[in-house]
């Protein structure tokens, strides 16, 4: 891209995160609906590109892994615009009072109002999907983004970035809310990472170079974990049967993927009925469990 386009990206970015910042709720859900029915109408586009960067992917003898993460369906589209939905659903977060106290003595009211971070930038792998939760996810809370994904997915970002821009356009607000780097160069990469003036919050997502990468050369606040062991805690109060369908779910939706949980922490007071039928469901799903001495014998295993 070269280091002008990436900071002409940038300050472009900037400049949508003012208009972005003070958009109406009602607006901004009509950004992520427009986008959610583009994802269904035009499936057939999104996965054609997908094809060709799963073609290229597999020239270049990408890991199985990997390509599962790549690639884009029809039902993971579908999954996709109703995630979409969801958030265009949830409350407007900006403006929202978390918390409000007096002051004693002085009866100085104090509100801590939520607001907008400006622009935040994600960097991640070979997993397009990130492209439109990003979007979604920044774009509800009123920031604009800089979307740096893996290059094997270049075709599929470009793809879904299309759509994005369109609901954008549609609904009056700038489409530079969301801007695509698509360069791989490692020291056009560094360059961003220094644009501070620009660019409020960096969140690297994937594996562990990647985020030490971004770690040693930002010179922007960043959101960052170095090994990401996913956890999920099954508390006394659980409902067993909700608990182990979320638990199983986690480990078997998409167990290439780095949210995939890894761990599953479980209070021995409902470890006697939670347990058993975790291991149940797993040992259906070919997910083996691997537990101290309690856990095996809850479980009926060696």
């Amino acid at each position: 891209m070269g280091f002008e386009q990436i900071e002409r990206a940038a300050r472009e970015a900037k400049s949508a995160s003012r208009a972005i910042e003070t958009l109406p709720g009602e607006t901004k859900d009509a950004v992520l609906r427009a986008l959610a029915d583009s994802l269904e109408a035009r499936s057939g586009e999104i996965i054609a590109a997908n094809g060709r960067d799963m073609e290229a992917a597999r020239a270049a003898g990408l890991p199985g892994a990997k390509l599962r993460r790549l690639e884009l369906t029809g039902a993971s589209l579908s999954q996709m615009a109703e995630g979409v939905r969801q958030i265009a659903s949830m409350p407007d977060p900006v403006n929202c009072v978390s918390r409000a106290w007096d002051v004693p003595v002085s009866g100085l009211h104090v509100e801590r109002v939520r607001a907008p971070l400006g622009v935040v930038m994600m960097i991640y792998e070979a997993r397009p999907g990130v492209t439109v939760d990003a979007f979604a996810l920044c774009f509800k809370a009123g920031n604009a983004c800089l979307l740096k994904g893996g290059h094997e997915a270049n075709r599929s970002n470009e793809a879904l970035a299309g759509l994005i821009r369109e609901a954008l356009r549609g609904a009056g607000a700038p489409a530079e809310a969301l801007s695509l780097i698509t360069t791989s160069d490692r020291d056009e990469i560094r360059h961003l990472l220094t644009l501070s003036d620009d660019i409020d919050l960096v969140i690297p997502r994937g594996g562990e170079s990647l985020i030490r990468f971004v770690h040693e050369h930002s010179r922007i606040p960043t959101v960052q974990h170095f090994r990401g062991v996913c956890h999920i805690y099954v508390d006394a109060s659980a409902e067993v049967e909700q608990a182990v369908e979320i638990c199983v779910t986690a480990k078997t939706s998409a167990p290439a993927t780095c949210n995939a949980v890894e761990c599953v922490l479980v209070h021995e007071s409902i470890a006697g009925r939670f347990v058993p039928r975790f291991a149940e469901r797993c040992r259906a799903e070919g997910v083996e469990i691997r537990g101290d001495e309690r856990v095996c014998v809850h479980a009926g295993g060696e």
